[in-house]
C-alpha cells in the first residue's frame, strides 16, 4: 500500500500522527479493535510518525496478553482518563509512555444550549440496551415514583442522545408523566440545555461529565458493572458530586441536602491543552 506512488501510498505519506482520540472502545468488550490497533501501530512505524490516543478509558480487560502489552507499549503517548486504566497499564510495564489525564471533552467547554428564565428541570438520559440483567419493570416504577415526590422538579426532560437505545426509557416515563424530548439534532445544534439547578439521572458517561460540569446535581445508574462504573467514578472522582443509584436504596430524594458538583473545568481544560501542544509538537 504505501508502495503505490499514485494511491493510496502518496496519501499515507501525508500522515504527521496517528492518534486514536478518546472513548472506551479499547478493552475486552470490543476485541477486534486490538486488529485494528496493531495496523495502525504497524503504519506509524513504517511511515516514522507518532502514535498517540488521549483520553482513553480501557477496562474491562480481563487479561493482558503480552501480545497486548507489547501493542499498547507501541504508543508514543497514552493518556488514560480514569485511574484504574493508567493503573492497569502501569502493573505491565507500560509507565513510560503512559500519563492519567482527562477526557477528551476537556479541549473545550461546555456548549450550552440557550437558556431562557426557568425554574429548574430533571433530565432523563438511560440506555435501555446497557441496564445488564437489571428488573426493568422495577427500575421505571422507581424512576416514576421519584418523579412524583415532593420537592421534584415538575419540568421533566428526556434528553435522547441514540433513539434506538432512549426511546424505550422515554415512551415508558412519557406513558405515566409529561416530558419533554430533546433529540439528537437538537442537542448537536444548539448545545445541551441543562444548566446550574437542574438534577440530572444519567446512565451515560458524557452526560454525567458535561452536565455536572454546567453544574448540574445527579444521580448516575450503572448498567454495565466494570465497564460503566469506572466511568462514571472517573466523574465522581474529578469531583461531580453525584451519586450512584444503587446505593441510595427507597427513600425520598432531598435535592437540597445534595452536594454541588465541583468539577475545576478550567484548570482541567488547561491540563488537556498541554497534553494537546505535546501531541502536536511530537508531529514530524
Amino acid at each position: 500500500m504505501l508502495a503505490q506512488p499514485h494511491g493510496w501510498g502518496a496519501a499515507l505519506r501525508r500522515i504527521r500522527t496517528f492518534h486514536i482520540a478518546g472513548g472506551g472502545f479499547i478493552n475486552g468488550l470490543f476485541p477486534t479493535v486490538f486488529g485494528y490497533l496493531a495496523t495502525i501501530a504497524t503504519l506509524a512505524e513504517e511511515l516514522g510518525v507518532p502514535l498517540v490516543g488521549t483520553g482513553l478509558g480501557l477496562l474491562p480487560i480481563s487479561k493482558v496478553t503480552p501480545a497486548m502489552a507489547a501493542l499498547l507499549a507501541r504508543f508514543d503517548l497514552l493518556e488514560c482518563r480514569d485511574r484504574q486504566s493508567h493503573d492497569l497499564l502501569v502493573r505491565h510495564g507500560i509507565a513510560g509512555n503512559s500519563m492519567l489525564g482527562v477526557d477528551d471533552t476537556f479541549l473545550h467547554p461546555v456548549r450550552q444550549a440557550p437558556q431562557d428564565d426557568r425554574p429548574p428541570a430533571i433530565f432523563l438520559n438511560l440506555q435501555y440496551h446497557q441496564m445488564g440483567d437489571r428488573d426493568m419493570p422495577a427500575f421505571v416504577d422507581r424512576i416514576t415514583d421519584l418523579l412524583r415526590q415532593p420537592g421534584m422538579p415538575r419540568d421533566v426532560r428526556y434528553l435522547s442522545f441514540y433513539a434506538a437505545s432512549d426511546s424505550t426509557f422515554c415512551d415508558e416515563i412519557s406513558a405515566r408523566c409529561a416530558v419533554r424530548s430533546h433529540d439528537k439534532s437538537t442537542l448537536l445544534a444548539e448545545g445541551l440545555p441543562v444548566r446550574l439547578g437542574d438534577f440530572v439521572l444519567s446512565s451515560r458517561f458524557h452526560c454525567h461529565l458535561l452536565s455536572a460540569r454546567l453544574g448540574a446535581r445527579g444521580v448516575y445508574v450503572v448498567g454495565r458493572r466494570g465497564y460503566y462504573d469506572v466511568k462514571h467514578q472517573s466523574v465522581s472522582d474529578l469531583g461531580s458530586g453525584w451519586a450512584d443509584f444503587d446505593t441510595l436504596g427507597q427513600d425520598a430524594w432531598d435535592l437540597d441536602s445534595w452536594a454541588k458538583p465541583a468539577i475545576p473545568s478550567v484548570t482541567l481544560m488547561e491540563q488537556k491543552a498541554q497534553v494537546a501542544k505535546r501531541v502536536l509538537s511530537d508531529a514530524p
